[in-house]
């Protein structure tokens, strides 16, 4: 319980910190939640994006594509591997929305989705709903790290 209450905090602090950066120092729209994957090594992400990319978009499409679908699933008794399969596919399809459409986009974030959804249930079921979304958003915060800077 402790470690969903500074869970909270975290997504509270992160969110408000990263939209206010987002929105000042871009000047752009402030709920775009698209991954940066277009990483070279002339890129200079600024502040603002780091924040998006490696804190705050994380945990919102883990709440979002992973907790609430499968608690929805759950309830409504659908395998877990049908779940698996509709997250991914729904994180997925939300990357495509605000970025450029291409089939290589699609694979690469509907085979994270599927990483992501296996853990969260794997986790889910073996340990706790804790360990679930904090070992989700840790392994997206690496995935994305990978994706800005390899």
């Amino acid at each position: 319980m402790v470690l969903f209450t500074i869970l909270l905090y975290f997504i509270k602090i992160s969110t408000s910190l990263g939209l206010l950066f987002y929105y000042n120092m871009t000047g752009t729209e402030v709920f775009s939640y698209s991954l940066v994957l277009t990483a070279n090594n002339d890129s200079n992400y600024s502040a603002a994006e780091l924040i998006k990319s490696l804190m705050t978009s994380p945990v919102i499409e883990t709440l979002v594509y992973f907790c609430f679908l499968y608690w929805l699933f759950n309830k409504v008794h659908i395998k877990p591997s049908f779940y698996i399969l509709i997250s991914a596919l729904l994180f997925s399809i939300a990357h495509l929305v605000n970025t450029y459409i291409s089939i290589y986009l699609f694979i690469l974030t509907f085979l994270g989705g599927l990483v992501f959804a296996y853990n969260y249930y794997r986790q889910y079921t073996k340990y706790s709903f804790d360990m679930a979304l904090g070992s989700t958003v840790v392994i997206h915060i690496f995935a994305n790290a990978m994706v800005m800077y390899v």
